[in-house]
């Protein structure tokens, strides 16, 4: 089982003002686990780094299924390495130690493990940016059902049969339904 990382009150507190000069002026929040973040906390040049111009609507849309799917790999990663670095095994010997080590095995778990909780965080902060794009790519599209389908499927990733049943529809008329609204998305270079 994972256990999530818990930042600091210090970053929580930044986080929680800078939430809060951002909801100031925003309308629209993605929702990131059970996390609300404005969609204005896009930074500019964010869709230009993702090479839209060269992707399909739909692989537009799974880049965020793909990037969660990084970060909850890294939080596997990180939860092994915590357990690495909690088991205290101690070697007992006569022998003695040789001089010229400097780091513990410890410290460089440690190491590694902070080093990737930097990159979950940073994997985090470019999920929310894509899932805000995501929404308004989602926006976009002018029939509600269509824009139904979307988010359940790139935002709350969820298999074409939960969605079926949610909706009400055969599986077959979801994937036709589908097929129609990845042709009407419009993804806009801001």
């Amino acid at each position: 089982m994972t256990t999530p990382h818990v930042p600091s009150i210090k970053q929580r507190k930044i986080v929680r003002k800078e939430k809060k000069r951002l909801l100031k002026d925003s309308t629209v929040l993605v929702a990131l686990g059970k996390q609300l973040y404005p969609t204005n906390i896009i930074r500019a040049g964010t869709l230009g780094e993702r090479k839209v111009n060269s992707m399909t609507s739909k692989q537009y849309l799974n880049q965020a299924y793909r990037l969660d799917q990084r970060i909850q790999s890294k939080l596997e990663q990180v939860d092994s390495l915590n357990t690495l670095a909690t088991r205290a095994t101690s070697t007992l010997s006569d022998m003695p130690r040789n001089p010229n080590r400097a780091t513990s095995k410890m410290a460089d778990v440690i190491v590694k493990i902070i080093d990737l909780q930097n990159e979950i965080n940073k994997d985090i902060d470019d999920l929310v940016s894509l899932k805000a794009e995501i929404v308004r790519a989602i926006k976009s599209v002018e029939n509600k059902e269509h824009q139904t389908l979307l988010e359940k499927r790139y935002l709350c990733f969820e298999t074409w049969e939960q969605i079926a049943v949610d909706m009400g529809y055969s599986s077959r008329t979801i994937y036709r339904m589908h097929k129609e609204a990845t042709k009407a998305i419009k993804i806009k270079l801001s």
